[in-house]
């Protein structure tokens, strides 16, 4: 007779690098409450933040890389990188919540990966909640950089790992609508999705976050 082999041990990794208790606190707190509809509760580790990773960061430099190159040579020292991310409610600042933080630093940490002369950060896809956001936004921040006469961007949605709806309307169709309207050259980074070193990042994750027992 056979019996069923419960799963024990449980590691939980979000798709976004970056910690905020508004969005990956809440993944954190759902898989909690799935838990007690268990008959027996498996050991979790929930892997809260991965935006420090080293081949994190040299995954997206690399990315950063292959875009630049698609502008001319001749063009490419003109080129600013301009790093965007899910906005939130601008009410996580006085809760302390490490969001912006952690942006701040990928961002750095990438900009360091490549040497980069001048980069910038935005957020992008705040929704029409009537409270204040964070910000600039992206729009505003492309206005920005084409008044200080920069004509030349490279979009690093770094606060997203695939292609969808944030990536794919904000930045490809509002961000490049307002780009060309300012005479600007806008290519953004291909996303991470199923990339054979992506998927190898996040098993490294994983692999670092395996209890000790198992």
């Amino acid at each position: 007779m056979h019996t069923k082999k419960l799963i024990q041990v449980l590691i939980a990794i979000a798709l976004a690098p970056h910690y905020s208790q508004y969005s990956i606190g809440g993944y954190l707190r759902a898989i909690e409450s799935a838990q007690q509809s268990l008959p027996e509760p498996m050991a979790l580790t929930f892997v809260p933040r991965w935006h420090d990773h080293p081949l994190f960061r040299s995954f997206i430099a690399d990315r950063i890389r292959r875009a630049i190159q698609q502008f001319p040579v001749e063009k490419r020292d003109q080129v600013v990188v301009l790093f965007s991310a899910h906005s939130l409610p601008k009410r996580i600042l006085g809760d302390g919540d490490p969001y912006p933080a952690e942006l701040l630093d990928s961002a750095a940490g990438v900009a360091t990966l490549l040497d980069l002369p001048t980069w910038t950060f935005a957020y992008q896809s705040a929704s029409p909640t009537g409270e204040p956001w964070l910000g600039p936004d992206i729009l505003k921040a492309l206005e920005d950089l084409a008044a200080q006469g920069t004509l030349n961007v490279v979009s690093v949605p770094i606060g997203f790992v695939a292609d969808h709806l944030e990536v794919l309307y904000d930045i490809d169709i509002e961000a490049q609508e307002t780009a060309q309207a300012l005479g600007m050259t806008l290519v953004r980074v291909a996303m991470p999705n199923a990339d054979p070193a992506f998927a190898a990042l996040l098993a490294d994750v994983v692999q670092q976050n395996v209890p000790a027992m198992v």
